[in-house]
């Protein structure tokens, strides 16, 4: 950790002797010298904080620069800086090694790659500790905009989590979001569609929303030829076997061409409760109406009905389950 820290000290003294350099011999201006030197300083914490390297262990990280960090934040709360992504991007590292509960070991420490919903709450928590001004509202909004676009928050705690943010065009930006993105669409009104037993038998799209009225729906929209699809089924029935008891159906609607094809792959497959064939396949009124044009795909339909996202996560996303818990207890 030592010599790469000073490999790095190194690099950024030879950037500001390039640049002292430049400047005496091309006549550029003090705001050009020093806005390259704030690049220059901002680049340097990102190169010592994000550590994209194997046998990477976010204890060194912190051990190493727990003295430094302190020192680090003060330089963040720059709002004239927030328009730069060299700022931007150190700034995330630094809320992320300010975290001091956040994130596995092991984990690469690279922006917000794999973080489930609880390590965001926590860098989003130390960024409100940490940070002043735009530069705090940047921190919460940039966070929430993730938690959001994940469906890793309720409306509810989305609204709460806004009303934080002391920016009014950060936070006016983050109401346009949530009213996008919590609109409430009702899974019916598709009566024309058939979805068939393994017996043959059939029921429509709206008698089938019926049958399982007042329970959260985990959609699983396959195929037999699909790989990808054949791949998460272990990890589908994993989820659904620690859901058992619960008020949450997990549905399987494969969208293969050919009856018999589907019948056969789903006997295979384990998946004979809840278990449809969905006739029309890619050009079916249910495909139209969420545009599925690729699978696997997968949908959550909350307790009244309500389309909760139509592109949800898999079922071996870790992020997947706080997001089935809270419906239920809706």
């Amino acid at each position: 950790m030592k010599e790469r820290d000073s490999l790095i000290n190194k690099k950024h003294q030879e950037r500001l002797g390039y640049l002292h350099a430049y400047q005496a011999k091309h006549k550029v201006s003090a705001g050009f010298v020093d806005y390259a030197g704030k690049a220059f300083y901002y680049a340097g914490i990102y190169e010592k904080l994000y550590l994209f390297y194997p046998g990477y262990d976010r204890n060194k990280i912190r051990s190493f620069y727990r003295d430094s960090l302190s020192g680090y934040r003060k330089t963040f709360n720059c709002d004239t800086c927030l328009d730069h992504a060299f700022f931007t991007d150190a700034l995330v590292q630094v809320a992320r090694t300010s975290a001091e509960k956040e994130i596995n070991a092991t984990r690469p420490f690279l922006f917000y790659s794999g973080l489930n919903a609880g390590q965001l709450r926590q860098i989003y928590d130390s960024a409100k500790l940490h940070f002043t001004g735009k530069v705090r509202s940047y921190m919460q909004s940039d966070i929430l905009e993730l938690l959001i676009a994940n469906r890793q928050v309720s409306q509810t705690e989305a609204e709460n989590l806004r009303r934080e943010i002391d920016d009014e065009d950060f936070r006016e930006q983050i109401g346009r979001q949530i009213k996008m993105r919590f609109k409430r669409e009702l899974a019916g009104n598709l009566s024309g569609q058939k979805l068939f037993s393994p017996d043959s038998s059939f029921r429509s799209w709206n008698d089938f929303l019926k049958q399982h009225r007042n329970r959260v729906l985990y959609i699983d929209f396959w195929a037999s030829w699909c790989v990808p699809c054949l791949a998460a089924m272990p990890a589908s029935l994993k989820l659904k076997r620690k859901y058992a008891g619960k008020p949450v159906d997990f549905i399987y609607i494969s969208l293969d061409e050919d009856f018999d094809k589907w019948k056969s792959a789903a006997e295979n497959q384990q998946i004979r409760t809840f278990s449809y064939w969905g006739e029309g396949d890619f050009v079916s009124l249910l495909a139209k109406k969420f545009k599925i044009a690729s699978i696997p795909r997968y949908m959550i339909v909350d307790k009244a009905g309500n389309v909760f996202s139509d592109d949800a996560m898999g079922p071996g996303d870790s992020n997947l389950t706080p997001v089935l818990d809270d419906l239920i207890k809706r």
